[in-house]
């Protein structure tokens, strides 16, 4: 198998902004160095974790996943990350993962964050989605607890773990967290 180069983007978040954190995003991806194969985008990095309803959620086919490919296309590699999107009247947090090609694969999130109120504001996903990508499995399981059975390191998984949440009041700007676990 051969190695898998990924940048995980943490950076502040304009709470509620999508065209700003898009933008901004934008912005921090011409900083990665390197040729990466895959660049990780925080959880919700369109309007950070999704507290009062101030922005409506997307459509799949909308503008994040469009500028998501546009990055794919500028950078040569994979990026993913997740956003409020809108489907079938449920808003689903939804990790999507593009290419070149477009939108390849997404997972919506299954074990959601209750005592943030997620549970109340997205409706949870249903699926187990693994994402092959260059000989590896990519796992997005989207947990703010990483230390959880079944998310142990396995040989060629990737899991990526993607965690947003506010340090405060709503002030406009929101950290945006990464972890992730590499099979040896």
């Amino acid at each position: 198998m051969q190695p898998l180069s990924v940048r995980l983007i943490q950076t502040y978040l304009h709470w509620q902004d999508p065209t700003a954190n898009r933008r901004h995003l934008g912005e921090v991806m011409t900083q990665v160095q390197g040729e990466p194969d895959l660049i990780v985008l925080p959880e919700t990095f369109t309007t950070g974790f999704l507290g009062e309803v101030g922005v409506a959620p997307e459509e799949t086919v909308g503008p994040t996943v469009e500028w998501m490919r546009e990055m794919a296309v500028r950078h040569g590699c994979a990026i993913c990350g997740s956003a409020a999107i809108s489907e079938n009247g449920q808003t689903l947090n939804r990790f999507m993962f593009v290419t070149v090609q477009g939108l390849q694969a997404y997972y919506d999130k299954r074990h959601l964050f209750c005592i943030g109120g997620e549970s109340e504001r997205y409706t949870a996903g249903a699926e187990r989605v693994v994402i092959p990508y260059k000989g590896w499995r990519i796992w997005p399981p989207n947990l703010l607890r990483p230390a959880v059975p079944g998310l142990e390191p396995l040989p060629g998984r990737l899991t990526i773990v993607c965690c947003t949440w506010p340090i405060g009041p709503p002030a406009g700007l929101m950290p945006g967290r990464l972890c992730s676990r590499l099979g040896q």
